[in-house]
């Protein structure tokens, strides 16, 4: 008698099944928003700590040449472009990244599609002097 009785007991009832759904709906109704804040506030954390690792590399790179580092955007217009690391060349034209002439240190595109920044007093560029100082 006891083997029929666990034969007939195993599995789930359709209630069982239905309140199962219904709280893990309503979890997921819950989780998913805040869950896409999280990803986008971790995207714009990361987005921030690139740009701000872009401008210590720069910083520390002048120091280390003995010489003035730019940092700034590639086309010298938008910084949602690329960001270029580079050292001026007296050829080329003073204060802005000449593809051809002046030597690149690094490259990179800075942000993501959908993120932007506004800058307190905007500039195209910024450069660091051999002894680690922003002008």
């Amino acid at each position: 008698m006891n083997l029929q009785m666990r034969e007939k007991n195993q599995g789930f009832t359709l209630l069982e099944m239905m309140v199962v759904v219904s709280i893990t709906a309503i979890l997921l109704t819950i989780g998913v928003p805040s869950f896409a804040n999280l990803i986008k506030d971790t995207e714009m954390r990361s987005q921030g700590n690139n740009l701000f690792g872009l401008f210590k590399y720069a910083r520390a790179t002048a120091i280390q040449r003995s010489e003035a580092v730019h940092i700034g955007s590639i086309d010298a217009q938008d910084w949602h472009n690329g960001v270029v690391i580079w050292v001026d060349d007296i050829a080329g034209t003073a204060n802005q990244f000449d593809a051809g002439v002046d030597k690149s240190l690094l490259q990179e595109k800075a942000f993501s599609a959908g993120f932007s920044f506004t800058q307190l007093n905007p500039k195209n560029f910024y450069t660091f002097k051999p002894n680690g100082e922003s002008s």
